[in-house]
């Protein structure tokens, strides 16, 4: 996959992040709640999380209940495994390696 396009994907969902969780303290606050419910069911979602991530976790599993029950389409979680918060996708070299061929199959998939 072309690099810049793959920046592309990670810039996209770095903004959707922040559009997701500006403005909370938690995933029980009522605007994440809200978004959760008015999510488009058509757009594809990921969320990557980490073991060793004590940051978003909690936050981010309480979204992916979220859009379970509301039996969201299209939504896919990447679990890794050696990578903080700060580093996720270009922390560890297993947990890169794993983070750019999840987005490129899911570039593949969607595009």
């Amino acid at each position: 996959m072309n690099r810049y396009i793959l920046n592309m994907i990670v810039k996209a969902g770095k903004l959707l992040l922040h559009t997701i969780t500006s403005h909370i303290d938690s995933s029980d606050d009522p605007n994440i709640i809200e978004y959760v419910k008015s999510f488009p069911q058509s757009v594809p979602l990921v969320i990557v999380t980490s073991k060793m991530d004590t940051i978003f976790t909690k936050c981010a599993n309480n979204i992916l209940d979220k859009l379970h029950e509301k039996n969201k389409q299209n939504l896919h979680h990447l679990v890794l495994h050696n990578s903080d918060h700060a580093n996720m996708a270009m922390g560890d070299n297993d947990d890169q390696k794993m983070y750019i061929e999840y987005m490129e199959m899911l570039y593949d998939k969607y595009c």
